[in-house]
């Protein structure tokens, strides 16, 4: 009966920095974060509100056009009559891109569904966005409207993610001849 051979560390270590590599490009797509203002000019909540929102970049449509749908947002943070919302308390309808890639509108809210967004009476229930970037929302007992504005966050800087399949590969390296000399030494 013929013996059988176990594959040798090094062949471990080449499958292993090959799926890294194969691997790298699926991570590419990167989370974007735009900081907004909302210039409340009536109602109860008259004032000035700000938060932030993030998105994926997978969410950017090529060549520009509206991405209608529910759930885009990775992250939310924005408080409105001491009520702190997430991307699971409010979401998106939509999100609207240049030729560029460039985020030029957009529909957040409450109460939205793929295209729009709306505020609904008697509850707290707001939206930001649709047309000339306006601001509207309701309490339990009235309303009130603004506008908003949105820039793009500061970037902080990240490893490529190229870079971070070459770091893994070389530490695959590493511990792979480490194995590699540890079993040669534990033979003799």
């Amino acid at each position: 009966m013929p013996k059988l051979r176990r594959p040798k560390a090094g062949w471990l270590v080449i499958i292993a920095a090959g799926a890294t590599i194969c691997l790298a490009p699926a991570a590419r797509a990167s989370i974007i974060t735009y900081d907004f203002t909302a210039d409340i000019t009536s109602g109860p909540l008259t004032g000035t509100d700000t938060g932030s929102f993030s998105f994926d970049s997978s969410s950017i449509v090529p060549g520009g056009g509206a991405n209608n749908a529910t759930g885009l947002l990775t992250a939310l943070d924005f408080t409105l009559n001491g009520i702190t919302y997430d991307a699971g308390t409010a979401n998106t309808g939509f999100l609207e891109f240049d030729s560029s890639g460039d985020l030029i509108d957009f529909g957040i809210g409450t109460h939205c569904t793929a295209g729009t967004c709306r505020t609904e009476a008697g509850t707290n229930s707001w939206f930001a966005g649709e047309g000339p970037m306006a601001f509207q929302y309701t309490t339990p007992t009235s309303g009130g409207q603004g506008n908003v504005t949105f820039a793009l966050a500061p970037i902080a800087p990240t490893p490529e993610p190229g870079s971070l399949a070459l770091l893994g590969t070389a530490l695959l390296g590493f511990a792979g001849a480490g194995l590699v000399r540890w079993r040669r030494s534990a033979r003799v």
